[in-house]
């Protein structure tokens, strides 16, 4: 029968590293969690802003791409509907995806419609 001093300490060190990968894998997981809902919650500011911004008179989609900045993102599309009383703002906001894995996705996208324009 050979010697089996040793076998413990392997397995320990096989088991450490097993909790340390899957600790990574949940940082990451939270992480891009957390970018998701940045991105969307700077999509519902910025259609916001744009719908405040069209139902004044003002430019929404340049109004829309200033809130997207002040909150992390980069306003992609914005397009608006109807007339300032009633209307509809369309937008879509990236934000970067953290933390990056090299050659996997860059950017988290959200979307938000505000306004009061019923199109059922």
């Amino acid at each position: 029968m050979r010697d089996q001093r040793g076998a413990a300490t392997a397995l320990v060190g096989a088991l450490i590293l097993a909790i340390c990968m899957a600790m990574l894998a949940a940082a990451w997981l939270v992480g891009w969690i957390g970018s998701l809902h940045r991105a969307r919650a700077a999509a519902d500011l910025s259609a916001l802003a744009a719908a405040q911004s069209f139902q004044r008179g003002g430019d929404a989609c340049q109004a829309g791409r200033q809130a997207a900045r002040r909150n992390g993102g980069e306003l992609l599309t914005c397009r608006t509907e109807g007339h300032p009383e009633q209307f509809r703002v369309s937008v879509v906001v990236r934000s970067p995806l953290r933390p990056a894995i090299t050659g996997g996705p860059r950017w988290a996208k959200g979307t938000a419609i505000a306004g009061n324009l019923d199109v059922s």
